[in-house]
Formats: C-alpha cells, structure tokens, sequence
C-alpha cells in the first residue's frame, strides 16, 4: 500500500463521513485520484462501502502506529524548534 492509500485509510478512520471533496482537500490531491483510490482501498477490503474499517484496515493502520507516533513527535519538535 502507498502513501496516499493510507492517508486515506487514516483519514477514513478519522471521520468516515468526510466527502471525496473534503479528502481531497484535506489531501492537497484532485478528487478524481481520491475516488479511485477509495475505490481500490473498499475493492480491496480495507474498508467497507458505507466507509466502516475491515480487520484488514485496522491491522494495517496498527502496523503503522510506532511510525505514526515518531512523526508527530518529529513534526511536533520541529514547530516547537
């Protein structure tokens, strides 16, 4: 999975009830990319069609949680810097 498939899952897992419009903003990405990807992510069982994360979804994003954690205290670090 890339980069922009699991920021959508993040975001997803956020807020299901954010529009394709509002991802792609969010994302700084057009809305068409952000549909297909989406698309891909339900075709491919991260998460349902009504916007509700499959295991696999949840194990994938949980895989990522030390990851995630160390950004945010580098991003964190760097505003403060």
């Amino acid at each position: 999975m890339n980069k922009h498939y699991f920021d959508i899952l993040v975001c997803i897992e956020e807020n299901p009830s954010l529009s394709s419009q509002e991802l792609s903003e969010k994302l700084f990405r057009n809305e068409m990319s952000v549909n297909d990807e989406i698309n891909w992510l339900i075709d491919n069982d991260y998460f349902t069609s009504n916007r509700s994360l499959t295991k696999k979804g949840r194990q994938c994003l949980s895989s990522h949680k030390i990851d995630n954690a160390i950004i945010l205290a580098n991003i964190v670090y760097i505003i403060n810097f």
